[in-house]
């Protein structure tokens, strides 16, 4: 799964800079050297609509059907990651799954290894440390008589490649679901995953056959401090500093 990622302002304008990208809206945006989605963060996104502008959209997508703010609230916290198994047949995604396709664009993610009773965070990034293009649905959400607009994103995900199997081992979710991760768009794809076919079946095989576990020879990872809790370092640049818990075992 993906609950958590870092993203920095920076990066994002060298990356609008050397794609010719609208970056207008990234001052908007604070440093995320980590942030989890149950906080329901803007993410910078690159939508079909509008791939040539990075857009600030709320992570945990609000289907545009729903017509109250406690229904909202209740189904953002469910639809962080949406399955790519089944995003075109479950309500909550079906619609953006077709229609409005996005790229989530950020510098790594964060995962947990179980050990024991222990829970050890992972930074995960691109081995050229480049942006990483997490294939993401987008959804306009609106409530007119409450003066209520809100774009929202949910991170697609596909199953885990092979060093992720190894860390994403929480047992009950690999049991509900198997290991997980993002599904990482190549640069060489991003306009497949962002293009509409004529012909809805062609674009489901299309969309789905792009839905693969990145390469592992094409990531890294390591160790990181807690973010979390009263001894945790939260939103600082130690988020994604190595760090050594000196155990035997660790992937």
């Amino acid at each position: 799964m993906c609950y958590s990622v870092k993203y920095l302002k920076d990066k994002l304008h060298k990356y609008a800079k050397h794609h010719d990208i609208n970056d207008s809206q990234i001052p908007q945006l604070f440093d995320q050297h980590y942030t989890g989605g149950f906080a329901h963060p803007d993410l910078a996104v690159l939508p079909d609509s509008d791939p040539k502008t990075f857009h600030t959209f709320n992570w945990g997508l609000i289907p545009f059907w729903v017509k109250d703010i406690k229904t909202a609230t209740k189904l953002s916290n469910q639809t962080l990651n949406a399955r790519s198994e089944t995003m075109f047949e479950k309500p909550s995604f079906r619609n953006s799954a077709m229609k409005r396709r996005c790229l989530i664009v950020v510098d790594g993610f964060y995962e947990y290894y179980h050990l024991d009773k222990q829970k050890i965070p992972y930074y995960i990034f691109k081995r050229d440390e480049q942006a990483m293009l997490m294939a993401g649905l987008w959804e306009k959400w609106e409530l007119p008589q409450e003066k209520i607009k809100r774009y929202t994103v949910s991170i697609v995900t596909t199953s885990a490649n092979k060093s992720l199997s190894k860390i994403h081992n929480n047992p009950t979710a690999v049991k509900r679901s198997g290991a997980r991760m993002p599904v990482i768009i190549p640069e060489e794809l991003t306009s497949d995953w962002l293009k509409h076919e004529e012909e809805p079946t062609i674009e489901k095989e299309k969309i789905l056959d792009l839905c693969q576990p990145y390469p592992d020879d094409l990531i890294d990872y390591y160790t990181v401090a807690h973010s979390l809790g009263k001894s945790g370092v939260g939103n600082s640049p130690e988020a994604w500093k190595k760090h050594d818990y000196n155990l035997i075992g660790l992937p």
